[in-house]
Formats: structure tokens, sequence, C-alpha cells
């Protein structure tokens, strides 16, 4: 859609077809109209632009890229939107009446019917208002310029950017495409150490995330993620969390352990393996896992050379705590007295708003004369406690 004229008067150079808007300040006393207009289709999610202070339900479209320039210094002001043959409607229009530099008043209308022969004329009539928000990239930036608005849930934002805060929400450096420049802790995929800088409780870590800025590898900030404290003692890397096979027993903290045989092919002789549930006493919202090479998700390819691999998938249903851990690769033990150790970390998250981290040692031993089974094992130097303490469990 593309402004032929902003004005009282209607250009002769315009096309045959289009939209009029038309802007009623309704007595207001405004010094300057806005009109954004939105294209494309909607999409919705919990939105926190300035100046909020928590997410709301919001409905947006992208901004027309050649809508930048439509602003009138006249009070009623009547806007001549073009037909370019690209739609039958321009999905929404949002007016904004400025007084001194300050948006005091809004108007809205969705589903325009652009005209290809003839021109629909629209009449907004604003209303003085303060619940509703304009804003730019830069926080100082003048309301005038303004790059997005929203009122009544409905947005009309930049396109690829719908918090509006200049990083694009595909870019990495993107902490949250919802909210406007981000600053947060670190999270679950930001993960990187473990740590009990500010507590005695052990937590997993990670650095802060800056919108538009990387990540300070130096930093390990706790995340909500709860671990034992004898996994701090044992690791201060996320590598060696995720892998406690190499730790003497005496050194492991509070642990899942698996064992999962395999056929003297290699093959696993249980495609599954069920996971006890951590707790009842609360649900569970999510679980992930990892390994040393591969980040928090539903599934790892370990490869444990010499043509051996396992595949991990954790299924995670419901709300409950059940878990199940299916296998498929091929791993040949030769000895049926020895294990080939996989190690893994293990997360999951609580209906209660907490999180916890635990480690898993997965025994792959040849012989199917054993059962698939996983276990939580308490240690010498670690009975779980704490873990459960930090996680709000009983």
């Amino acid at each position: 859609m593309r402004g032929c004229a902003v004005g009282l008067v209607v250009l002769i150079a315009c096309r045959d077809g289009g939209v009029v808007v038309k802007v009623d300040p309704k007595g207001i006393a405004i010094d300057e109209v806005r009109l954004f207009l939105g294209t494309g289709s909607a999409a919705t999610t919990m939105l926190q632009p300035p100046p909020m202070q928590a997410p709301a339900a919001a409905t947006f479209w992208g901004r027309d890229p050649n809508n930048a320039g439509d602003h009138s210094t006249d009070a009623s002001a009547r806007f001549v939107l073009v037909d370019d043959g690209t739609a039958t409607t321009l999905p929404a229009a949002i007016a904004v009446g400025y007084q001194g530099g300050v948006a005091v008043a809004v108007a809205s209308q969705l589903d325009l019917t652009v005209a290809s022969s003839d021109y629909d004329v629209y009449t907004m009539p604003l209303v003085a208002r303060t619940d509703f928000q304009v804003w730019s990239p830069s926080p100082t930036g003048a309301a005038t310029d303004a790059a997005c608005v929203g009122v009544d849930g409905n947005f009309i934002v930049t396109a690829g950017d719908r918090d509006c805060d200049g990083v694009p929400d595909s870019d990495p450096l993107e902490c949250d495409p919802d909210v406007y420049h981000e600053m947060r802790s670190p999270m679950r995929d930001d993960t990187t150490c473990t740590t009990q800088a500010q507590s005695t409780t052990c937590y997993l870590g990670g650095p802060a995330c800056e919108d538009g800025k990387p990540p300070d590898v130096t930093q390990c900030l706790p995340t909500r993620y709860c671990a034992s404290t004898q996994l701090c003692t044992a690791c201060a890397g996320i590598a060696c969390a995720s892998d406690i096979t190499p730790l003497a027993p005496r050194s492991r903290p509070y642990y899942l352990d698996c064992l999962v045989p395999t056929n003297d092919s290699g093959a696993f002789c249980s495609p599954s393996v069920a996971i006890p549930a951590y707790t009842n006493a609360v649900g569970c919202t999510d679980a992930a896992i990892r390994d040393v090479e591969t980040g928090f998700g539903t599934k790892l390819d370990h490869d444990l050379g010499n043509g051996n691999k396992i595949k991990l998938a954790l299924d995670h249903t419901g709300t409950a705590c059940n878990l199940t851990l299916e296998t498929s690769g091929t791993v040949k033990v030769t000895n049926v007295a020895n294990d080939q150790p996989v190690g893994a970390l293990l997360a999951l998250d609580f209906t209660n708003g907490r999180a916890a981290a635990i480690p898993v040692y997965l025994h792959v031993r040849s012989g199917c004369q054993v059962a698939a089974t996983c276990v939580f094992v308490t240690t010498a130097n670690d009975p779980g406690i704490d873990l459960r303490a930090c996680a709000g469990l009983p």
C-alpha cells in the first residue's frame, strides 16, 4: 500500500483505487497526526513494549515499509492510500494525534477494504487516551518519529522485529523477541558452568543476556536450575556436569543411573527405558537432556567411536514427571562384564515454577538377560536432599 498524498486533497496523479483515511480530532488540540499501517497476516504473542512492566496479550502486524512518512501537521488530516494491486484488504490502521511532541490521542480501524476502481473512505475519530504505546528502537527517540504503536491489544510493529528494539527477531543476539531491550538472567540454553556465587545452593550458571550484545563468557550467573551441592564441588563447567562418568564413585553427585543392554549384534534389547518420576509432589512442565557435545533438547546423537553410536530421545507427555528414554543405534560391547559409559544431564521444569538439573550415567551393557532400568542414586557424599530443598520439593 502506497500513500499518494497527505493532507486535505487527493492528487490527480493517484491511480483509480485505494483507501481514504480521514482523521477526526474531535475537538482535541492536535498539532500533528501520524498514521500507522499494518500489512500481512496477524500473529499473536505476549508482548512487552515500553513502558509496560509485564507482557500482555498482543495481536500484531508488520508495518508497511512505505508507511514511515505518512504524517500530517493538519489535525483533520486525510491520507490517500493507493491500491498497488497486492492486497484487497488493509488489515490494520492506527492513527496517533500529537500535541507538542507528546502522543495524546489515538484511533484504530481493522480490515479496511482496498478498492481497485474507487476509494472507500474511513473516518477515524481520535480519542484522548494515555493507555497506548508509541515507541522506537532508541529509548530516547522522539514520539513523533515512533516506529511502532499499540492500542487495545493490537500492535503495528517493524516487520521482523516485533518488540521494535532494533535487534531482529531472528538475530542470535535477540534475548527475547517479545521484550523491548531485554536484559535477563541466563536460562537453560545459556548454561556454561555451575555456580554457588550468590548462594550456598548449587545452580547451573551462564552469562546474562542483553539485547544486541555478545554474551560475556567470563560470567557464571545462576539460572533457576537447581543442582546438588556435590555437582558444584565436582564440576565447575557444563561439560563435566554433562558427563560424570569419569568421576570416582565417591565424587559423584546424586544422579540418574540407567542400564541399557544390547544384544550380540550391538542393537538395544529394548527400544525404551522408563525413567521413574523424580517427584509426585508437583508436576513437570518440561524436560530436556544434553551431553558434552549437544545442548539441551529432546534428542541426543552420541558417537562413542569405533562405529558405536547411541541415539537418545526423551519423551515427556502430560504434566506428570514420568519420562521415557528411547534408545537406538548400535553399540558393540565385547565383554559382558564391562560397560560402555555414556554421560548426560537431565533438566526438569516443575509446576511450582522451579527447576532441577540431574546428571545421568548410562551403562551400555551386553546381554539381553538383564532388563533396561533407570533409578535415581544417592551417593556417600550426596543424598540428594539439598537438591530437593532448592527445587521446593518434600
